[in-house]
């Protein structure tokens, strides 16, 4: 496929990377801002009486057990059983699994500077400040603070736990209590909204990645008719077509997505799954088209 032709569809190229890259940006901002109204508590969320040992994460990797420290919820302790946190942080970086003694405060939370580092101070310890919770720096998680120490756990006697998953919570011997509606699902006309937004989104870009592969095709016609009168069968013409397209649409999604980084700061394995998808619509979009023409002169 000549350049010249390509860099007619540029634009639609440009168009869908972003749409994709957007897709996920929009459904992150809306997972977090969830959390940060509902207090960083998930769907799924209940309240047991248990030993922090009686409880079986291995099965939900989703899970995250929460401990109040202060009984007014502004200081809790928690254990993860993903890899990493996934709270809405403006600033620093999340939690991990093996992360011991740090935390994750609120912009209004009062620090100490030790040795070029901030320092949340609870019960007589200092905890190593690695992120700021809130979409933003004024936020409803102001004033809060999540500190990451399996010592503050009882592991020898029952106590009241807070279990939080968007799966479903494992099953214990413990008497479960629901979470106060209040507390959660506080943006449920939101969550109604953005599922249609989605939906919307993947439509388009399935539709826009199809037609672009069929506008490829009618621009390329003659380049490609010419080619069958040079005596190259037609499957030979679509994959050369094909491999051009999809290292050029690479190349245009690897230059988006580094814009993005650059000044969102947002970047998700999931693009490069959502970019082949595109890719592979372009290209049957493409085949469909060549396929109904079927190159005859």
């Amino acid at each position: 496929m000549r350049i010249s032709k390509l860099l007619l569809i540029t634009p639609l190229f440009i168009f869908l990377c972003s749409l994709s890259i957007s897709f996920f940006v929009y459904k992150n901002y809306q997972n977090n801002l969830y959390l940060e109204v509902n207090n960083l508590y998930k769907k799924n969320t209940e309240i047991i009486s248990s030993n922090i040992r009686e409880i079986d994460v291995s099965h939900n990797k989703d899970l995250m057990i929460f401990k109040d420290l202060s009984g007014t919820g502004d200081v809790r302790v928690i254990k993860i059983s993903n890899k990493s946190s996934q709270f809405p942080i403006y600033k620093g970086k999340q939690m991990t699994i093996s992360d011991e003694k740090i935390a994750l405060v609120g912009s209004e939370v009062a620090l100490k500077n030790k040795h070029n580092n901030m320092y949340v101070k609870f019960d007589g310890e200092y905890y190593r400040v690695i992120g700021y919770l809130g979409t933003k720096k004024e936020s409803l998680l102001s004033n809060q603070i999540i500190l990451k120490d399996d010592a503050l756990f009882d592991s020898r006697e029952k106590e009241e736990l807070i279990l939080s998953s968007d799966k479903n919570i494992p099953k214990t011997n413990s008497k479960k209590t629901k979470l106060n509606s209040n507390v959660l699902g506080r943006r449920t006309n939101v969550d109604y909204i953005s599922p249609m937004i989605l939906g919307l989104n993947i439509i388009m870009l399935v539709c826009i990645s199809f037609l672009t592969g069929i506008i490829a095709e009618k621009l390329n016609n003659k380049y490609n008719r010419y080619l069958y009168i040079k005596g190259i069968v037609p499957q030979k013409i679509i994959l050369k077509n094909i491999f051009v397209l999809s290292l050029f649409f690479s190349i245009v999604c690897i230059s988006v997505d580094i814009l993005f980084y650059i000044f969102f700061h947002t970047f998700n394995i999931k693009y490069i799954f959502m970019s082949t998808l595109c890719i592979i619509l372009i290209d049957l979009g493409f085949v469909s088209k060549f396929v109904s023409r079927r190159i005859k002169v």
